[in-house]
């Protein structure tokens, strides 16, 4: 009874359409707030231009902004999965994540001359609509949350579980209002985060060699939350899959592949250029496959092994 007390309270006698949610949106207010307070000093007019060449000074002077906040963002997250973690690893780690994402156009403008196919291919990847950007934007912020609960193989499935326990989805969808028309529906924009955030890892098990090309899309479509999205139906004895949407999901793994990819090689531009090759090749052959499979399941799975 105290705990609804406690509610009574925090909503100041408004009335909620789920008690449940409510409460969820009470316990975890804190995080909710340090999350705001984090994003809200990256959304800067600049960064919302959508223009991915942001100059240094801008990015450093946010990147400065962003370290105090991730704090406060941390010890939260410390206090309600009872557990110390290397913060100041995961914190490098998304202030340098925002950095490479908010500097992609310039990063690919001088890095590769507009001749070259790879050029158009990046080019092409970038996101284009405000919603893509939201996407993005809000996965940069969640995706190793998880971290602080397990620093190796397993936390991206610990994030995926928490965006729903903690509420998470609404600092998803704040995101969204501040970047996209309000009449947007953003319920599937929500989704993809929550995909992204489970498979982030999918352009370092490829670049490794611990799976094919091959394997890494089996490996993704068997998540039956991916078959969700991709919204696999049975007609006429086979299996189908929605073109539009599988194309969505492969252009958002590509741009959160890109910035993995950066992120892992700082230095090294000969590894770095033969990886984006190996991106691409690697999601042209799928969504080619989809194509000449007509979007039939079985039918793409087995011209993957042709």
């Amino acid at each position: 009874m105290e705990s609804y007390a406690h509610l009574h309270d925090f909503l100041g006698g408004k009335g909620v359409p789920s008690i449940e949610e409510a409460l969820q949106n009470m316990v975890y207010h804190p995080l909710h707030r340090a999350l705001r307070e984090l994003i809200q000093v990256t959304l800067k007019e600049e960064v919302i231009g959508f223009t991915l060449d942001l100059e240094e000074s801008i990015i450093n002077n946010i990147c400065t902004e962003m370290d105090p906040k991730l704090t406060l963002v941390f010890n939260e997250v410390e206090k309600y999965s009872n557990n110390d973690c290397s913060r100041v690893l995961v914190k490098n780690e998304v202030i340098e994540r925002f950095r490479i994402f908010s500097t992609m156009m310039d990063f690919i403008e001088h890095s590769l001359t507009t001749e070259k196919e790879e050029y158009k291919l990046l080019k092409n990847s970038l996101p284009i609509l405000a919603v893509d950007w939201g996407i993005i934007y809000s996965w940069i912020f969640i995706h190793l949350l998880g971290k602080c609960d397990n620093e190796n193989q397993g936390y991206e499935f610990i994030t995926r579980s928490w965006i729903d326990e903690w509420g998470l989805t609404r600092i998803i969808e704040w995101v969204l209002r501040e970047l996209v028309e309000s009449d947007h529906n953003t319920n599937e924009a929500v989704f993809l985060v929550k995909l992204l955030t489970t498979h982030q890892n999918w352009i370092t098990e490829l670049v490794s060699g611990a799976m094919t090309s091959d394997q890494t899309i089996r490996n993704i479509m068997s998540d039956p939350e991916i078959q969700s999205f991709i919204q696999i139906n049975r007609y006429k004895n086979a299996l189908w899959f929605n073109k539009e949407n599988f194309e969505k999901l492969i252009k958002n793994l590509s741009i959160i592949g890109l910035i993995i990819i950066r992120s892992r090689n700082k230095l090294d531009s000969g590894t770095l250029y033969e990886e984006f090759i190996l991106l691409f090749k690697t999601v042209d052959k799928w969504l080619e496959t989809a194509e000449k499979a007509k979007y039939q399941l079985d039918k793409f799975f087995e011209t993957m092994n042709d």
